[in-house]
C-alpha cells in the first residue's frame, strides 16, 4: 500500500487552491492531484480542521492517466461535522478501481455546507501499485 500525502488545500468559487489544481465546473468544485505513481484500489481520506465550518458533504472521486479524460471511481455523501473523527477525518472514500491504476485523482465536490467554498486540511491517497 502506497500513501500519498497532500498538504492543506482550500478551494473557493473562483477555483483557487493552495494545493494541487482546482476548478469550478457545472456546479461542482474539484481538486485534482497528480501522484508520482499510478495506483489501483484507491482510498481517499479527507481531513478537516476542527474549527472550520466549510466542508464538502457529497461528491465523487475520479481517476485519470492523462489529467484530461476522467472516470468516476467512487462516491461519497452524508458527510457532516458530527461524523468527523477526533483526528479530523471527515470521510473516507473507497474507490472501485481494482483493475485500472490511475496517476491522477480528482475529488469532485457536488455539495458542500456552503455553496461558495469549502476547506480541506489534508487529503491522503492510498492504493496499490
Amino acid at each position: 500500500m502506497v500513501t500519498v500525502l497532500i498538504g492543506s488545500a482550500r478551494i473557493d468559487e473562483r477555483g483557487k487552491a493552495s494545493g494541487g489544481q482546482a476548478g469550478n465546473q457545472n456546479g461542482s468544485k474539484w481538486i485534482q492531484l497528480q501522484m508520482s505513481v499510478a495506483l489501483r484500489e484507491i482510498i481517499v481520506d479527507v481531513y478537516e480542521q476542527s474549527g472550520v465550518v466549510l466542508y464538502p458533504t457529497a461528491g465523487n472521486v475520479q481517476g485519470s492517466n492523462n489529467g484530461t479524460t476522467w472516470t468516476q471511481i467512487g462516491t461519497f455523501s452524508g458527510w457532516s461535522k458530527n461524523s468527523m473523527g477526533s483526528d479530523g477525518l471527515l470521510g473516507s472514500i473507497t474507490c472501485n478501481n481494482t483493475d485500472t491504476a490511475y496517476r491522477y485523482v480528482r475529488l469532485n465536490v457536488t455539495s458542500c455546507i456552503s455553496n461558495e467554498q469549502f476547506d480541506i486540511a489534508e487529503i491522503k491517497i492510498k492504493g496499490k501499485q
